[in-house]
């Protein structure tokens, strides 16, 4: 009699547990994040590109003409983010996508193809105009891009519950023309995986997704 107390006691400890684990993750995901971190630096897209492809005092028209060669092979590339933006939540994700944030010209995406091979999450920064390099966008869209970049290196900070550490600051970049799997330019935010960021579920995206609304909300 003794032992099937203590059993239904651990049976009713487990439950009480289960349900205020339950609770406590659903006020999490629902209280908006209201303080802006604003630790990483928004980066020079357009300098990074050159430095990386050129050398750091490249001119615009040389940058051009360089990407201008891989133009034709990079537009024979798939675009599987153009067809996301009409879409609703729903249809996004009946096909496993997942949108961090948005408005009119960009959106943030988790890249599933990083995901599904690493088990990490990665945001994947994206005009929603066609354009296949970063010398297509404008100075104010390239401007919006870095904003939005260094706003979700920040948001993947918050939500693994770190404050403002340079070692947790994700590197942000544009991959080499000839290293482009799809026509449509996207800027990768990479986090440093250094088996910190754990707990990568509903409640991390969740908490990604409110630190974006509230640090974007003023991006046109």
């Amino acid at each position: 009699m003794q032992k099937i107390y203590k059993t239904m006691v651990l049976v009713v400890l487990f439950i009480t547990a289960l349900f205020i684990n339950v609770a406590y993750n659903e006020a999490a995901s629902e209280t908006p994040i209201t303080s802006k971190l604003s630790c990483t630096p928004v980066p020079d897209l357009l300098a990074d590109y050159k430095a990386a492809n050129l050398w750091p005092n490249a001119k615009d028209e040389d940058v051009k003409k360089f990407v201008d060669k891989y133009r034709t092979n990079v537009k024979r590339k798939p675009d599987p983010f153009s067809k996301l933006w009409p879409m609703t939540e729903a249809q996004r994700n009946q096909i496993g996508e997942r949108v961090l944030w948005e408005n009119d010209t960009i959106g943030v995406l988790v890249d599933i193809f990083y995901l599904r091979n690493n088990k990490k999450p990665k945001p994947l920064v994206i005009p929603k105009e066609e354009m296949n390099f970063i010398t297509d966008a404008s100075p104010e869209l390239r401007a919006r891009l870095a904003i939005v970049a260094a706003a979700a290196s920040d948001a993947i900070m918050v939500a693994s519950g770190k404050q403002c550490d340079p070692s947790a600051i994700s590197r942000i970049e544009i991959h080499k023309p000839n290293h482009l799997g799809v026509k449509q330019l996207h800027v990768h935010v990479i986090p440093p995986y250094d088996g910190q960021l754990t707990g990568i579920d509903d409640l991390f995206y969740n908490r990604v997704q409110s630190y974006l609304k509230y640090a974007l909300v003023d991006l046109r």
